[in-house]
């Protein structure tokens, strides 16, 4: 495929690396400043050497015979990015030792077979977390399954190969609330024939993209869907059994893009530089990154010039989110106006500092036809100053080493942005709505309500509109428990316990009405924490994949063939539970 913007390339680079490190500095910024004043006083508390005694052993297996496979690699990472491989022996056998204690993932993975974190019985269902103690030896077995492939070929419009497309397949999946199409497997490119494979697909529905190149944020060329499409609505899924096979042979033919252009305004109504990008709400061209969230969606990148405008060339037809912000600009205002590096910031990088950039974020949809004329006016980032406080009838020492994170709408320059540990935070540039989620909370705690400005939003959307709000989380140890048994006559270990909410409206992600767990070998599951005088529906499904639960209809689906039960602050109910094939 040929782009008509060769010619910009070298500036799209460019954009996308000073995004990258002006967000990384002012990302470090945002969160280090305020929690450093915080501790100045502070003496730091002698650190215990881990003696790094730890161990995880197993053995990895095929699914369909039972057969131990050799060779197989076992990666293990932590939240910390600590990082192990090792491969299988002649009998499939691994053991990871001097390992320090923590939390793990355990990833398996051969050629001929779809890779499974541990814990999970198929593809893209839930993981398990190895919570590993000093001195201890987990086992962990991971059976694998045959991964299924689809090939093809790419032609131009005379029947012609084409050499180096870049070809990926896509699924759709829910992450953070949306569904949103995510790419699988290890993509191809293809070769001088116009040939591609890719395989270790698990079963399920599949979009083939090609696209000209790497397909990331600084790539303009956009993706063509099989059989030869830019629109999503026109593309034809593939369906692809276990461990089969597929064809998706692709006709490239010369198509007609939009052009989008417009002028990027301030919070006073000035032209600004900035940086915008046009991200698309239903295309996720990368993986969903281990510590959550949602894949990184196809998008489109652009700076305004001194007056203000902007143009974005070959953009397909769909639904996306146009957004600006003005951290780029402000930072180079900043570094120019400072002159050296020991010079103190100047206003502008004060108050990006202090408060975030300015962003504006509006929807839009494109139809194929040339979109001008759109008027960007960006706003200050808002400010949470937060506490920790305990609830009402709450005696015990409230935890300590908690944190706060922002999620959703356009944080900071589309950064999570993450409160300083202590008994207090603040978090700075926010553009709404989002949320507050509170991290670090041992088990027996529980987020009791979170007011602003003594408005009780714990289950509401946050949007400051860029001013300063006082924040407080209340803690609470009077947590409620759903426990039980999921009885079946074939194994019920791993079985997946939903339990959500009567009440339709309290599904909205990201709600704390709806969790799930995992039955063990015996079929006993636990779940703590579920907001208290509710009424609730729970039951236990033989597969669920990660992220089910926070789609909609699929808790529609189920409602009818759920059980129900009413839950009391601090109340331990106790429920049997038959599991439901899907």
């Amino acid at each position: 495929m040929k782009t008509s913007e060769a010619h910009l390339r070298p500036t799209i680079s460019q954009t996308r690396l000073r995004f990258v490190l002006v967000s990384i500095v002012i990302g470090a910024l945002l969160v280090a400043v305020p929690a450093v004043a915080g501790q100045a006083n502070r003496r730091p508390a002698p650190q215990r050497a881990d003696p790094m005694t730890g161990s995880i052993k197993g053995m990895v297996t095929a699914a369909d015979t039972g057969a131990p496979l050799r060779g197989a690699e076992v990666r293990l990472s932590s939240r910390g990015s600590y990082n192990r491989l090792v491969t299988t022996d002649s009998d499939g056998l691994f053991n990871l030792r001097d390992l320090p204690s923590g939390e793990y993932r355990l990833t398996a993975s051969r050629s001929g077979f779809t890779s499974l974190l541990f814990g999970q019985r198929r593809p893209l269902e839930a993981p398990t977390t190895i919570n590993l103690g000093e001195g201890a030896t987990f086992t962990a077995n991971l059976a694998l399954v045959r991964g299924g492939a689809i090939h093809g070929r790419v032609i131009d419009r005379y029947g012609d190969p084409i050499a180096g497309t870049r070809v990926q397949v896509l699924r759709s999946r829910m992450a953070q609330g949306q569904r949103r199409l995510q790419s699988m497997g290890p993509g191809d490119q293809s070769d001088d024939t116009g040939a591609f494979r890719i395989y270790g697909l698990p079963p399920g529905d599949y979009y083939v993209t090609a696209s000209g190149g790497p397909i990331d944020s600084t790539k303009r060329e956009p993706p063509i869907f099989y059989p030869g499409t830019p629109s999503l609505a026109e593309a034809q899924p593939i369906t692809l059994a276990a461990g089969g096979e597929a064809e998706a042979d692709f006709q490239l033919q010369p198509l007609r893009y939009a052009r989008v252009s417009g002028i990027v305004l301030n919070a006073s109504g000035a032209p600004i530089q900035a940086m915008v990008r046009l991200a698309s709400e239903s295309i996720g061209m990368g993986p969903i990154i281990e510590s959550g969230g949602a894949p990184t969606a196809f998008s489109i990148l652009a700076d305004s010039g001194g007056d203000g405008r902007f143009t974005m060339e070959s953009v397909p037809p769909g639904s996306y989110q146009l957004i600006a912000n003005n951290s780029l600009g402000a930072g180079l205002a900043a570094g120019l106006a400072a002159g050296d590096p020991t010079a103190r910031p100047n206003k502008a990088m004060q108050e990006l500092m202090m408060r975030g950039p300015e962003t504006a974020t509006m929807a839009l949809v494109v139809t194929g036809d040339d979109v001008s004329g759109i008027t960007l006016t960006t706003r200050l980032g808002g400010v949470v100053n937060g506490t920790f406080t305990a609830a009402s009838g709450v005696v015990q020492t409230l935890p300590t080493s908690l944190s706060v994170v922002a999620r959703g709408g356009e944080v900071g320059s589309g950064m999570m942005m993450q409160g300083g540990v202590g008994d207090t935070f603040r978090l700075a540039g926010m553009s709404g709505p989002f949320f507050l989620e509170v991290q670090g909370l041992p088990e027996g705690w529980t987020v009791s309500q979170i007011t602003l400005d003594g408005a009780d939003v714990t289950d509401e959307a946050i949007d400051l509109k860029g001013r300063t709000a006082d924040v407080r989380i209340l803690l609470t140890n009077r947590v409620s428990t759903v426990s039980g048994m999921v009885q079946s006559r074939r194994d019920p270990s791993g079985t997946s316990v939903i339990v959500f909410p009567d009440d339709a409206s309290r599904w909205t992600y990201p709600s704390r009405y709806v969790k799930t767990a995992r039955a063990d070998e015996r079929g006993a599951f636990r779940i703590q924490g579920l907001p208290a005088n509710e009424r609730y529906l729970a039951l236990a499904v033989d597969y669920l994949e990660e992220g089910e639960e926070q789609d909609a209809q699929f808790l529609e689906r189920l409602r009818s063939r759920a059980m129900t039960f009413s839950l009391g602050e601090g109340e331990q109910r106790s429920v049997v539970l038959e599991p439901i094939t899907r």
